[in-house]
């Protein structure tokens, strides 16, 4: 498995969930964008990503246009981005810098991004991926 995903619901002010909402997410480094609507549940979901930082866009009219930028995505992760829509009659965009929960609550499996750094200055013999996978938390 080498994508994430990317999940979450959409509520307005008064905690009611929104359908029907138009989410994009836009990957930071190429600018390849995804999107979806939220369902009847107010849920989203975005089940294969490419590992990267993401700019996420929800917007729905009768609502303000949120941004949330900074949302990693890493491999085999679930990240989970809630939203709270307000009521605004004029087209305005509130623009939020904030890093997602990266708590799973759907699956229950380890996974770990190993970084270049590491693998260059541990003192291994052998550099093949799987010794450093059991090194892993």
């Amino acid at each position: 498995m080498a994508d994430g995903a990317l999940r979450g619901a959409v509520t307005d002010a008064s905690g009611a969930v929104v359908t029907g909402a138009k989410v994009t997410v836009t990957m930071a480094a190429t600018g390849a964008s995804y999107s979806a609507e939220t369902g009847d549940d107010g849920e989203y979901r975005f089940l294969i990503l490419p590992p990267g930082e993401y700019e996420v866009k929800f917007e729905k009219e009768a609502f303000g246009v949120d941004l949330v930028k900074g949302v990693r995505v890493t491999v085999g992760e679930t990240v989970t981005l809630d939203q709270r829509l307000r009521i605004s009659p004029a087209r305005e965009v509130l623009e939020v810098n904030a890093e997602a929960s990266s708590i799973e609550r759907e699956r229950l499996h380890q996974a770990n991004t190993l970084e270049n750094e590491p693998i260059e200055n541990l003192p291994i013999d052998r550099r093949d991926f799987l010794t450093f996978a059991l090194l892993a938390p």
